[in-house]
């Protein structure tokens, strides 16, 4: 989700930068994030995980 909420405003300030250099800049912004920002993103993937359980209940992750 922060990738997510981030990606478009790194693309803006260089539209050159590949998802490598995206991931890379990300990674390092998230470990410099306060813990209480840190918290937010954790708190929202926690409720988007809820949500999708609820949806659809019988789903089971199955690599092939």
């Amino acid at each position: 989700l922060y990738r997510k909420d981030r990606q478009a405003h790194v693309k803006q300030m260089d539209p050159q930068i590949q998802n490598k250099g995206i991931s890379q800049l990300l990674g390092k912004a998230w470990n410099a994030e306060s813990h209480e920002v840190r918290e937010k993103y954790r708190a929202l993937a926690k409720a988007y995980k809820e949500r999708h359980n609820k949806l659809h209940p019988h789903y089971r992750y199955n690599p092939r």
